[in-house]
């Protein structure tokens, strides 16, 4: 929960679009309002928050990928199949190679690994990484009270 009221803290005070009014003569009629948007770099910030804290860690954790396995048929042609037993999650099929240790940082293991893979289950992961991204989406299009 921790990573959750971080994320509150680095979404303060992203107004993103705001309301630039009716035009005089126009109040009986129905009319547009006007938004301005920012450019894509003021969301940086939030959006790369948003990949660090909860989007990869939830793909490389607990998101199952289908991972092909390659056959090659009665003429001679490869093709790519997808059985059930490859799919795992990029951090298990990871641990599958051979001579994974040494893909790691310094100062990591898979021990390490392990234990924040374990912290939260698949569906806690995908729950927390949905109240973010709609936080985020709720953020980045935030419109305006006085346009209701």
């Amino acid at each position: 929960m921790v990573r959750f009221e971080r994320w509150n803290e680095i979404l303060d005070g992203h107004t993103l679009l705001h309301n630039i009014g009716t035009p005089a003569g126009n109040r009986n009629r129905q009319f547009p309002i006007c938004r301005t948007r920012l450019p894509p770099q003021h969301h940086a910030s939030a959006i790369n928050a948003f990949c660090r804290a909860f989007l990869n860690p939830y793909i490389n954790f607990h998101r199952p990928c289908f991972f092909p396995t390659t056959i090659i048929d009665s003429k001679g042609k490869s093709r790519k199949v997808y059985p059930l037993e490859a799919m795992m999650t990029p951090y298990e099929k990871l641990k599958s190679l051979p001579n994974a240790e040494h893909c790691l940082k310094s100062g990591m293991s898979f021990e390490a690994l392990d234990a924040y893979a374990a912290a939260t289950s698949d569906n806690q992961a995908a729950h927390q990484m949905n109240q973010a991204r709609t936080q985020l989406f709720q953020i980045i299009y935030k419109r305006s009270k006085k346009a209701a």
